[in-house]
């Protein structure tokens, strides 16, 4: 019959052909899809503690310049920056505490996507930095010439003074923190040089983790930038809680 023909199937070998086709340029896609993920969780992170540092900023202008990173009370409950942001704790340094202004609006930005605690982060409701519920990034807890200390016994805050700050472009404000315990990675709102026996900074973003200082710009940091200078830290945590210690 005229204009008549017949249909042929693919055969087994020009399938294996186009299959194998697709599994090398799966190959090839996949790691700079996964190189774009994780660019853009680390941009997102970065953008999270900006927001975190404007809310800081205006917490400290609305109360003297002032910022409580750490506060124990008399029975030894700790309580971390974050509560005070998020409007479930405020008022003045080394008096009482009342409900205080929201000044974040999502909690979600005060913690790292790539944090282990951050699904448990997001259905701890109001309680926020508080003591079992430390989520947040990590506050430098170091007392120097810019921060104090209101007391050597409990009760007591930790507070920084925006005004004394001289270096604010080298010395760290937040960053990725973690605490390990024989229960895993837990989140940690503040950290210190040597991780003991506190949090310490979490590595989670290709070995770096993401830092802002006192002065407003963030950006990633390498153990061996943040090991000089100003900030002069000692101990990290890489993304498998694998612990970093440098001189």
């Amino acid at each position: 019959m005229v204009g008549s023909y017949h249909r042929r199937g693919f055969t087994l070998v020009e399938l294996l052909v186009v299959i194998s086709i697709i599994t090398i340029l799966a190959g090839l896609l996949l790691p700079a899809l996964q190189k774009a993920m994780e660019s853009a969780r680390t941009i997102a992170c970065s953008n999270n503690q900006r927001q975190c540092y404007l809310a800081i900023l205006t917490y400290a202008d609305d109360n003297e310049g002032n910022i409580i990173t750490y506060h124990k009370n008399s029975w030894g409950t700790n309580t971390f920056w974050t509560i005070f942001v998020n409007g479930t704790q405020g008022d003045c340094i080394g008096g009482g505490y009342v409900n205080g202004d929201c000044y974040i609006g999502d909690k979600r930005a005060m913690l790292c996507q790539k944090n282990p605690m951050y699904s448990q982060e997001l259905s701890v409701g109001g309680k926020l930095g508080s003591n079992p519920s430390s989520y947040g990034y990590g506050f430098y807890n170091r007392v120097g010439a810019f921060s104090a200390r209101t007391s050597s016994t409990k009760p007591f805050d930790i507070y920084y003074m925006f005004n004394r700050i001289t270096n604010g472009g080298e010395f760290p404000m937040l960053a990725d923190s973690v605490f390990v315990k024989s229960t895993g990675m837990w989140s940690m709102a503040q950290f210190n040089s040597t991780g003991t026996p506190e949090g310490v900074v979490y590595l989670p973003h290709n070995g770096m983790a993401n830092i802002t200082y006192f002065d407003g710009h963030v950006g990633s940091a390498s153990p061996v930038t943040l090991n000089g200078g100003a900030a002069n830290i000692k101990a990290f945590r890489d993304e498998d809680g694998g612990w970093i210690s440098l001189p």
